[in-house]
């Protein structure tokens, strides 16, 4: 167990030195930032807000990171740093792809849930200076929450696109993503990630937000 979660961490980490997972971390804090000033301009939107922010967080640097570790599950990932490592721990593929999923759902988790917790803290402020009446503490726990969720989830579509459709994953993953949207346009009843995102935020909030 120690191994794995050791080549987890390892997996993050490579994940984390590439553009794109650089790229979405500094977007990520530029999407606090815009909250933060528009909480502080209507701190009786709070709620609402923390929402909004959340389901960004979610389609902005969540997805990206995991297009980003969407990558080929075959020759390129074998010959990798992660494989290297694992070969030499004694860890099977299998254990290997489990490392990989946990490395993915780790990052998001992280990049997400750090901005998330922020938010809802300042957030929380605000909408108690209103007469608010605001647990912060049930609002930091459902950015946990809302954390943690995500990171699993999309962690799975990742690295199950990069295994279904080796060399192709983040073609797959982009498919999954907006073929759903494009159908949602037409069936608006049609599941679709973004319409998740926009039903998970109020419910780890305990529904405190329209």
């Amino acid at each position: 167990m120690l191994r794995l979660a050791a080549l987890a961490e390892f997996a993050d980490r490579r994940l984390g030195d590439t553009f794109l997972v650089r790229t979405a971390g500094v977007y990520g804090w530029g999407i606090v930032v815009t909250y933060a000033v528009l909480i502080a301009l209507d701190p009786a939107s709070a709620p609402a807000l923390l929402d909004r922010a959340f389901v960004t967080l979610a389609w902005v640097p969540g997805t990206v990171i995991a297009f980003a570790a969407a990558r080929d599950a075959g020759g390129a990932e074998e010959s990798s740093g992660d494989a290297f490592l694992a070969g030499q721990r004694g860890l099977d593929h299998r254990e290997l792809a489990i490392a990989r999923f946990f490395g993915v759902a780790r990052r998001i988790g992280r990049t997400v849930g750090v901005r998330a917790v922020l938010v809802s803290l300042y957030a929380a402020s605000h909408a108690a200076g209103v007469g608010g009446g605001v647990d912060a503490v049930r609002w930091v726990l459902g950015a946990v929450l809302f954390a943690i969720v995500l990171g699993l989830g999309l962690a799975a579509l990742s690295r199950g696109a990069a295994l279904v459709l080796p060399g192709r994953g983040r073609l797959l993953l982009v498919a999954a993503v907006l073929l759903p949207v494009a159908l949602s346009l037409a069936w608006p009843g049609a599941p679709n990630l973004p319409a998740i995102f926009r039903g998970l935020a109020p419910e780890v909030l305990g529904g405190g937000a329209t």
